[in-house]
């Protein structure tokens, strides 16, 4: 059972708040379990937020993205104990699930893809895990950064805490643009946003907001 309550303020005019997970610690900066702080940093540096404020565990910052007022948040505890930061901040704001956007990596979906869903599991994702755990709910949205499976012979953590190959490295600046477009889509449409949506490496934010319309139009044109 959910442990917050709807927000008393219309959706149109509540805040968001968009967390990015990884690691804080120097070692971690660049690792592929990193790409949620990393993406975060994208968003505060175009937009000009910045992520510094210390306070309720987490790395903050206040500002505004597409026209609505947002709060950006690093948790500074490890990955796999972000969950109770997140909570606190959401209590903390007087936000409610709906009011969440947690960006993440996922090493089960392809390297470069992005994926965002509404609700679900943790798909044995830790930190994620930890957010459903404090949180009381899976009604929350995701951005998941595809990573790519490991080797066969590389264990799962060892691959998503090793630094990014080369070739990985060259691409990232790509990924990291077009998930800024994903986020600054999703905070335009979020009230309206289909359910489950992908943007695959040639999917411009442009197509996905046109799918979007259309989507919504349609449900228009046939409601009874």
């Amino acid at each position: 059972m959910s442990r917050f309550g709807p927000s008393a303020r219309k959706a149109s005019e509540a805040p968001l708040l968009i967390v990015g997970l990884g690691n804080p610690e120097p070692p971690y900066e660049t690792t592929r379990h990193n790409v949620g702080f990393l993406l975060l940093d994208e968003i505060g540096s175009r937009h000009q937020i910045s992520v510094r404020q210390k306070g309720r565990g987490a790395l903050k910052g206040n500002g505004s993205l597409c026209g609505r007022k947002v709060i950006l948040a690093k948790p500074q505890t490890f990955m796999n104990r972000s969950g109770p930061v997140v909570g606190t901040l959401m209590k903390a704001l007087g936000l409610s699930p709906a009011e969440l956007l947690l960006i993440h990596d996922d090493f089960d979906i392809a390297w470069g893809r992005l994926r965002v869903k509404r609700s679900g599991g943790d798909a044995g994702h830790l930190g994620v895990r930890s957010v459903i755990e404090s949180l009381g709910t899976r009604q929350f949205t995701r951005l998941r950064i595809g990573l790519g499976r490991p080797l066969e012979a590389q264990q799962a953590a060892e691959y998503v805490l090793a630094p990014f190959a080369e070739e990985e490295s060259a691409e990232l600046p790509d990924i990291l643009a077009r998930g800024l477009g994903r986020v600054e889509e999703l905070v335009r449409l979020w009230d309206r946003e289909p359910v489950n949506s992908e943007q695959g490496r040639g999917r411009s934010p442009v197509r996905v907001k046109l799918a979007a319309i259309v989507s919504l139009v349609t449900a228009r044109l046939f409601s009874p």
